[in-house]
C-alpha cells in the first residue's frame, strides 16, 4: 500500500478510536464518581452503560444529520 492509502485509513479510522477511547474513560470516570456508594451503585452504572453501548452499536442513538 502506498502512503496515501493509510493517510486515508487513519482518517477514517481516527475518530472511531478517539471515539472509544473517550468512551472507555468516561466509562472510569462514571465509576469512580459512584465508587463511594458501593456495589449497588457500581453495578447500576455499569449496566446503564452496556445498555448504551449496546444502542450505540444499533444506531439507535448517535449524531445523525
Amino acid at each position: 500500500m502506498d502512503k496515501l492509502s493509510y493517510k486515508n485509513i487513519w482518517r477514517l479510522a481516527g475518530p472511531n478510536i478517539i471515539s472509544n477511547i473517550l468512551m472507555v474513560a468516561t466509562s472510569f470516570a462514571h465509576l469512580w464518581i459512584v465508587a463511594p456508594f458501593g456495589s449497588d451503585a457500581s453495578a447500576a452504572v455499569v449496566t446503564g452503560g452496556r445498555i448504551h453501548f449496546l444502542l450505540m452499536s444499533a444506531g439507535q442513538i448517535g449524531d445523525h444529520p
